[in-house]
């Protein structure tokens, strides 16, 4: 458990209401005082938040009601973005804490033979269908052209081409790569964004029943999806990563450790092209401070997209990440991702991989 919450988005549903009332979030008693003395009472070493995400009374009063206007106030946030956006409005984000992130409709896809079984004739039926109103409502037949209409794009957008239903598994593999480059961004960046960023939690790990599709990056049945093994790569607790601080700007090398001892280690960085030839870039040593993130090097975008393998040594111990330098076609992501899951040890798990 990492934090309590007052509610979930119900600041954010009464700043949205201004027109209709003058209340204020801090009137609001039960998740200002109530649950608030109930959880000092009993948990008082947790952290505690009145609302997620939470709204400031200046806010409030100045009506400052979109996702960009409302962290300039805020210290926690819900950050969602379409794929091609998100990038952008992490690092335009000023909260402190994200206490709900991740890829907003374009969610990742299981490759489970029992869930798809289940869902294959509706999803036959909706592939090429134009999109429904889904109510809101998850899982839905408007829910499923939502996804699908969004997924279309981003794979327009990201690989320059789309797949039909007959290619489900390729169409899977694109978008958890887009999903997972998504998580992997937010984890990375917030890390070595310290202390003007503090944590964040990611949505979302599990899922509740059989879906082919959703927020979560494990099914219900405990099949790993690709954004699994991304994130896990991210947030090893001594970890090398290669962050675009600024949109655009050269890619930074950096060590994180957020363990309490000082640690040793050795690194190299290599390069993928697009076919698959190697080289090695850079490599070095030094010692991690405990409870610390530093910048390494910054390293050259190259004229061409590549994949970097990163690695690094911690006595007897070797550890893996990675970073792509740009996008790719779809057919040199499957070879990267086939790749990485050689090099970062997911290979005989990964059943998604065509």
């Amino acid at each position: 458990l990492a934090i309590w919450c007052g509610d979930n988005e119900n600041d954010q549903f009464l700043a949205g209401l201004h027109q209709y009332n003058d209340i204020l979030p801090s009137q609001v008693r039960i998740n200002r005082e109530i649950l608030k003395q109930a959880v000092l009472r009993f948990d008082p070493y947790r952290p505690y938040v009145e609302s997620s995400p939470l709204v400031t009374d200046r806010c409030k009063r100045q009506k400052l009601l979109s996702s960009a206007e409302r962290a300039v106030w805020q210290t926690e946030e819900h950050l969602y973005a379409a794929p091609t956006e998100y990038s952008k409005k992490l690092r335009a984000c000023r909260s402190i804490f994200l206490g709900e992130t991740g890829p907003f409709y374009v969610n990742a896809a299981t490759v489970n033979p029992r869930i798809l079984a289940r869902e294959a004739n509706r999803a036959a039926r909706l592939w090429d269908a134009p999109k429904i109103h889904s109510g809101g409502y998850h899982q839905n037949d408007g829910y499923f052209t939502d996804w699908r209409t969004k997924g279309q794009a981003a794979c327009l957008a990201f690989f320059g081409r789309d797949f039909a239903f007959s290619e489900f598994r390729n169409y899977a593999l694109a978008i958890n790569l887009i999903c997972g480059e998504i998580f992997k961004d937010v984890i990375e960046y917030s890390r070595t964004a310290r202390p003007r960023k503090t944590g964040v939690l990611w949505w979302s790990l599990y899922d509740m029943w059989p879906m082919l599709f959703n927020y979560s990056v494990v099914d219900c049945d405990g099949h790993r999806k690709l954004p699994y093994y991304w994130i896990r790569s991210s947030q090893q607790e001594v970890a090398l990563m290669a962050v675009r601080t600024d949109e655009g700007a050269a890619p930074v090398l950096h060590v994180a450790n957020d363990t309490r001892q000082n640690v040793a280690f050795s690194y190299t960085v290599t390069a993928y092209s697009a076919a698959g030839e190697a080289k090695e870039i850079a490599c070095g040593q030094g010692t991690a401070r405990a409870n610390s993130v530093a910048p390494l090097l910054t390293l050259a975008t190259p004229a061409a997209p590549e994949l970097w393998v990163i690695r690094w040594q911690m006595g007897d111990r070797i550890c893996a990440n990675h970073f792509f330098t740009d996008k790719a076609s779809f057919e040199t992501y499957r070879r990267w991702a086939n790749l990485l899951a050689r090099d970062c040890g997911f290979a005989g798990e990964l059943a998604e991989l065509p």
